[in-house]
C-alpha cells in the first residue's frame, strides 16, 4: 500500500534523521498528511488538535484527538473517514515506533 511506504522510507534512512533531537529523544509523532495529491484542507485542523494535545495535554485533555479529527471530517467531507485514514497512516498524535 502507498500511504504505508513513507514509514518504511523514513526507517531505511533512519541516519538522515539521528542529528535530529526529536528522533534521538524518541518524541517524533504521527500526523495526517494533508498534502497528497490535493491540498486536504479538513486534514491540517485534525493535526492541529493532535499537536495541541501533545504540546498542551492539560489544556487539551478534554479533546480526543481521534473523535475530533472525525467530526472534522463528518462536518467537511461529509461523513467520518478517520478510521480509514488510521488504517492507511497510523493513530493521530501516536508516538513514531522507530523499529
Amino acid at each position: 500500500m502507498q500511504s504505508r511506504s513513507w514509514k518504511a522510507k523514513i526507517l531505511k534512512n533512519a541516519r538522515n534523521y539521528k542529528a535530529l533531537k526529536a528522533f534521538q529523544n524518541k518524541q517524533v509523532y504521527t500526523l495526517m498528511p494533508f498534502n497528497s495529491y490535493t491540498t486536504n484542507v479538513e486534514t491540517a485542523p485534525a493535526d492541529a488538535y493532535a499537536i495541541a494535545n501533545i504540546l498542551y495535554p492539560k489544556a487539551f485533555a478534554d479533546i480526543d484527538p481521534e473523535k475530533k479529527a472525525d467530526e472534522i471530517y463528518a462536518f467537511m467531507v461529509g461523513k467520518p473517514v478517520y478510521a480509514q485514514m488510521k488504517k492507511d497512516y497510523g493513530k493521530i498524535g501516536a508516538l513514531f515506533e522507530m523499529r
